[in-house]
């Protein structure tokens, strides 16, 4: 859940904000179409890169040059502890590698559900080689 006071807050020195859909939800006060929400995110943080995570579903990513959707993998799922945690730090080692927005939310999407596809937390949390060995 994301307190309301963040929207208080500057986010001047922010490039990316990474939320879920309910975080996202908990923002805008309503709606819980992704593309709906990532907009108005957008419009109230302008000059940030704003990343959606909807679980199973993908992702979406806004910024003033771009959107993009990243669909999800199909698997079975038996545990989401830790799955956000996962998206998010595969996405944020991406970037900082200085790879595409595009690859970041395709690896992130992947190692996400392939940790969401065994159960719990730290431990579920894939290497890069198994997710670059996974079949899809």
């Amino acid at each position: 859940p994301v307190d309301r006071d963040l929207l208080k807050y500057s986010v001047k020195y922010v490039d990316y904000l990474i939320l879920n859909k309910s975080e996202a939800v908990d923002i805008c006060g309503k709606d819980d179409n992704p593309e709906i929400l990532i907009h108005e995110i957008a419009n109230r943080f302008p000059d940030t890169k704003i990343v959606l995570g909807l679980g199973g579903k993908g992702a979406l990513y806004l910024s003033k040059e771009s959107f993009f959707i990243q669909r999800g993998v199909k698997i079975e799922t038996v545990d989401l502890l830790g799955a956000d945690d996962t998206f998010s730090g595969y996405f944020i080692s991406c970037i900082i590698k200085g790879q595409s927005v595009e690859e970041g939310l395709e690896l992130a999407v992947k190692a996400s559900s392939l940790a969401s596809s065994r159960p719990g937390e730290a431990l579920s949390i894939p290497d890069y080689k198994e997710i670059f060995d996974w079949k899809l």
